[in-house]
């Protein structure tokens, strides 16, 4: 009779065995396929960001509107706009590198990506409170309606405060 241990190693060592099988199998591919799946991915992305930008740039000029920004009010509304701007085209950037690299190297790209995202998201921060602050207590309401909105719509399956432009996170 198989003890616990026993049996989780024998498990463990089937897992490992059949990941082992199928590994150059999942690793094949098909030069031509590739090239034509790789270009066909290039243009999803092209079409899928220039959709993205569209909407962002249709949602900000809303938010604009409904805050009434005042030409005192602009600066600050540029650094906010600026901030919530998507960054373009690192996805495909990232999966080509990302495939090249061993798991350590893999771990500390992710590191470094987590800290630049963290970094951004301060930037973010800083540029809403910045706006916040430029704004009158009307502006503000407006503001404060507008953004519990965008988050209890990213809370109940939207995406992160998509109705408001940002799409970075």
């Amino acid at each position: 009779m198989l003890t616990i241990r026993n049996r989780s190693l024998a498990t463990l060592a089937a897992a490992a065995l059949c990941t082992a099988l199928a590994w150059p199998a999942m690793a094949q591919t098909n030069v031509l396929g590739n090239t034509a799946q790789t270009q066909a991915q290039q243009d999803k992305d092209q079409k899928y960001q220039q959709a993205r930008a569209e909407r962002h740039a249709k949602r900000m000029a809303e938010f604009k509107k409904a805050l009434q920004i005042t030409p005192s009010q602009e600066a600050a509304w540029m650094e906010f706009e600026k901030q919530m701007q998507a960054r373009k085209g690192h996805h495909a950037q990232n999966r080509a590198a990302i495939s090249q690299m061993s798991t350590p190297e893999r771990l500390d790209f992710m590191r470094k990506h987590r800290t630049e995202r963290m970094a951004r998201a301060d930037a973010r921060d800083q540029a809403v409170k910045t706006l916040y602050a430029a704004l009158s207590p009307e502006q503000q309401k407006t503001m404060d309606t507008q953004w519990q909105k965008a988050m209890h719509k990213h809370h109940h399956g939207g995406r992160h405060m998509h109705k408001m432009g940002h799409q970075d996170m």
